[in-house]
């Protein structure tokens, strides 16, 4: 009826017992039922006609409500924070720009679910969360921004202010990347660049990566003491850098690990080509997502050229 209904979709689970039929103690979805050994009701839709249960926590507390999942596939959670993740998960009231330091002190929860009916089991689908309830928002208008909880992710694809690159079923790990634009080389001597490629029909690029130039400004010549005019060239960086710059894909993405520490302060481009081995067509990489800053001094000893101002 209309009442088991509402109770249904408000989360309320009574534990009875069996004998006088009567209702012992009334839960709400995620708490642990001490009567039941400390599982906790983890999901339930009335569509469903079955409710999920665990007794499985992180911390002393149950992650919940569990997503809808196919093709038989389990759904894994995990905990971790900023600095042991390496990754900044909100963002600033200054925006991408401002560097703040990685905390270590809020946690943040993860699932990674199949949602993907196709008969095979494959972990496309992530959520993040800054506490263990994962309840979506009653707002109409949805939950938008680097800073909302929980925050959905298709694993593989490209969100701000980090990603959820693949997981590794065999290790239970999930790899996760940000991106970066201010580059201090004392606390960040390696950058990577990740790269993920696909045909036009969604299947993953067979073929190679190819770093080809790092374009940055030359101030070598201020540094020799030369009288010089205008601002200091544009030169081609690729030497000043330490790595592996040509990679095989696999299953169509790729990292290039760029040693950035002997490179001075400054802006710089990156140009990579792909070769597609299977068309044998190239692409070439560069725009505003092949850009990095590497913070510091840029000012140069001596009086400014003629017809300059301080």
């Amino acid at each position: 009826n209309s009442s088991q209904h509402e109770q249904w979709e408000n989360n309320m689970f009574y534990v009875i017992n069996r004998t006088s039929r009567q209702i012992v103690t009334a839960y709400q979805k995620g708490q642990q039922m001490s009567e039941l050994y400390d599982w906790a009701v983890l999901k339930s839709d009335i569509w469903d006609r079955k409710i999920s249960v665990s007794n499985q926590s992180i911390n002393g507390s149950i992650i919940y409500p569990m997503p809808w999942t196919c093709d038989d596939s389990p759904v894994y959670v995990g905990n971790f924070t900023e600095s042991s993740a390496n990754v900044k998960v909100t963002e600033s009231d200054g925006g991408p720009g401002e560097q703040s330091p990685l905390d270590n002190s809020t946690q943040y929860y993860i699932m990674v679910y199949d949602d993907t009916a196709d008969g095979q089991v494959s972990f496309t689908n992530a959520k993040v969360c800054d506490s263990v309830d994962f309840s979506e928002s009653d707002d109409p208008f949805g939950c938008n921004g680097p800073n909302c909880f929980p925050r959905h992710m298709d694993i593989g694809r490209e969100n701000w202010p980090f990603m959820v690159l693949n997981f590794n079923e065999t290790s239970k790990t999930v790899n996760l990347f940000s991106r970066k634009f201010d580059i201090d080389v004392d606390s960040t001597p390696i950058l990577s660049l990740y790269v993920s490629a696909t045909n036009y029909d969604g299947s993953p690029v067979t073929g190679t990566i190819n770093l080809t130039e790092i374009m940055g400004m030359d101030f070598s010549a201020f540094e020799e003491g030369e009288k010089t005019f205008g601002p200091p060239p544009i030169v081609n960086m690729l030497e000043n850098v330490s790595g592996t710059k040509y990679v095989h894909l696999t299953n169509g993405k790729a990292y290039i690990d760029i040693g950035v520490g002997n490179l001075t302060a400054g802006p710089y481009d990156l140009r990579a080509v792909v070769n597609n081995t299977g068309s044998l067509l190239t692409e070439i990489l560069s725009g505003e997502d092949m850009f990095f800053f590497v913070m510091g001094d840029m000012m140069m000893d001596g009086p400014p050229p003629e017809g300059e101002g301080m």
